[in-house]
């Protein structure tokens, strides 16, 4: 304690005049303290670009951290003050105000992936998992729009501006973090920006044990809501504060099979189970875990297993988990998943679909899955609407896809073809819009167009639902000879491989042998093969329509007119 202190507090006094806030800022004692002591200040520059590089530099040397490093004295301190307003009289234009009162009230965020700044893909789980969480925990809050994953983490690598970032999302403001773990512990440090004009709102650094990962999240969660003035219900609140587990261990592997399942692959998918299992072998009360291993059994059903094979594993989990927490949103999408696409109960799907966005507004995969749902029961006008939704939470993700399978199925095959087009923008190397554009295209007759992305989908994804549409293909433009060729590598494959019966059924309708269509038709019913909950709005199984045991299939799967009310 001696003249140096009082020169960091004037260095503090200088810093808020030039930037109207002051350069440590958290209501919570502990984080600010950590702060002080460890967190340098945001260039006074960065606040208000009034402030010159000199006056700035001046600010900063009197808040050193170290003493030494200080100014000395006040009058070294005073010269260089005099002679930076002799080379400007105005050194300070008044930066605009920043207080809560003042600010224009934020209703729409977005959170960016932590960066994980060990660089070491084994703790990406970690950085990718908390950052999900908090976007999850935040998405429940009815008056906030929350960007969800699969478009923030678009900008996961990059070296990105938090406003530009901002802008291009349409929302107020932006989280961006970095972590840092050695051993059992967790070093984050975050910063809420205005995207208005890139004034930092908040932000903070602590360290946390692992074992403390669910009551971090929860504190970054509640100072977000805190810092944007949102008015929480006592309901919310306890919603933010909810830990579904206690165990470190199984809460590790929980976030471990997310990151597998983010991947969308078969082996991600395979890896996702394995981890959802360990956490409910840890912590048989996990309802979250219960939830991501139904959703994971629906994302390798009827693409890479028989549906009879996971399915009933997927109602059996899903029931586990509505048992354990029915107030959780991801219980009710498993289960509604469970009901669409292997009980085929129309009704009670849609009422788990609307049990979950009650629970949880922003919650934009449930928007998508239910604009699915909508669509295979032949609501595509309203189908499209609801993806749309979805597409407003997450407007870099793939759901152009959904609404181009919905205009396709409405033989809207133009504006199907651009929707295809825009999700390939995005992502060029996913087989599924290749493959619908195909579909698209072969519709319309443009079979070398079609050619083209079916083949490009094959090279992407060499799996049944690729190889039987080039049969299709085949067989509309009149190659039998081909088409027979591949349905016979085909039931090669059924061999070793799941087949959906549903494609095999395709084939033979592009073929014109409507006996053939209804065996396999029958087969998939057989099956339970989701896909054939697309016979209602498939235009390849048009030929079939007039056909009575066409609306007997209709009826058993719950997709006559009066089943889809």
């Amino acid at each position: 304690m001696d003249a140096r202190s009082d020169i960091y507090s004037f260095g503090i006094i200088l810093y808020e005049m030039g930037t109207g806030q002051c350069p440590f800022r958290d209501p919570m004692a502990n984080l600010l303290m950590d702060a002080i002591l460890h967190r340098p200040p945001v260039p006074p520059a960065s606040l208000n670009p009034a402030v010159s590089a000199r006056l700035e530099q001046l600010i900063l040397k009197a808040l050193e951290k170290s003493a030494a490093r200080r100014y000395q004295s006040v009058r070294e301190m005073r010269i260089d003050l005099e002679r930076l307003v002799e080379r400007s009289p105005h050194v300070l234009a008044r930066p605009p105000l920043r207080s809560r009162a003042r600010r224009k009230p934020i209703t729409a965020l977005a959170i960016l992936p932590l960066v994980n700044s060990n660089a070491d893909p084994e703790t990406e789980y970690i950085s990718d998992g908390i950052t999900e969480n908090i976007i999850n925990s935040l998405s429940q809050l009815s008056n906030l729009r929350v960007m969800a994953r699969s478009t923030v983490f678009r900008y996961k690598g990059w070296d990105t501006d938090p406003v530009a970032v901002g802008r291009e999302l349409n929302v107020g403001a932006v989280l961006t973090g970095r972590m840092v773990s050695r051993g059992d512990n967790l070093n984050l440090s975050a910063e809420l920006v205005d995207v208005a004009d890139g004034a930092q709102i908040w932000g903070g650094q602590k360290s946390y044990k692992f074992a403390d990962i669910l009551s971090m999240q929860e504190e970054i969660a509640t100072e977000i809501a805190t810092q944007l003035s949102l008015r929480l219900t006592g309901w919310e609140k306890q919603l933010i504060a909810k830990h579904h587990t206690e165990s470190r261990d199984a809460y590790q592997a929980y976030l471990r099979g997310r990151y597998m399942a983010s991947k969308y692959t078969e082996e991600g998918m395979k890896k996702a189970i394995e981890y959802f299992r360990r956490a409910i072998d840890i912590d048989p009360a996990f309802a979250l875990a219960y939830a991501g291993l139904a959703m994971a059994y629906w994302n390798v059903s009827a693409v890479y297993f028989a549906p009879t094979e996971v399915m009933p594993k997927a109602r059996d989990v899903a029931r586990k988990a509505l048992d354990i927490d029915s107030n959780l949103a991801e219980s009710h999408a498993a289960a509604a998943l469970v009901k669409m696409a292997y009980e085929w109960d129309r009704k009670e799907a849609e009422r788990e679909f609307k049990l979950a966005t009650e629970l949880n507004p922003g919650y934009a995969t449930v928007y998508q899955w239910h604009g699915w749902h909508l669509a295979i029961m032949g609501r595509l006008e309203e189908s499209i609407v609801e993806l749309k939704r979805a597409q407003g939470l997450d407007p870099l993700s793939e759901i152009n896809t959904y609404i181009g399978l919905s205009y396709y199925w409405d033989r809207q095959y133009h504006n199907a073809i651009e929707e295809f087009k825009r999700t390939l923008e995005l992502y060029p190397n996913f087989w599924l819009p290749h493959l619908y554009l195909g579909w698209a295209h072969l519709q319309l007759r443009n079979f070398s167009e079609a050619q083209k992305e079916l083949t490009d989908a094959l090279r992407l994804e060499d799996n049944s639902w690729t190889v039987a549409s080039l049969a299709y293909s085949a067989a509309l433009s009149g190659a039998q000879a081909r088409a027979r060729q591949l349905l016979a590598e085909l039931q090669q494959r059924a061999i070793s491989e799941f087949v959906a019966p549903y494609f095999i059924a395709r084939i033979y309708a592009g073929l014109g042998e409507e006996g053939q269509a209804f065996d396999w038709l029958e087969k998939a019913y057989e099956n339970r093969d989701e896909c054939l909950t697309w016979l209602k709005v498939d235009p390849t199984m048009d030929s079939l329509r007039e056909n009575g045991a066409y609306s007997d299939l209709l009826s058993r799967i719950g997709l006559l007119a009066e089943s889809c009310q």
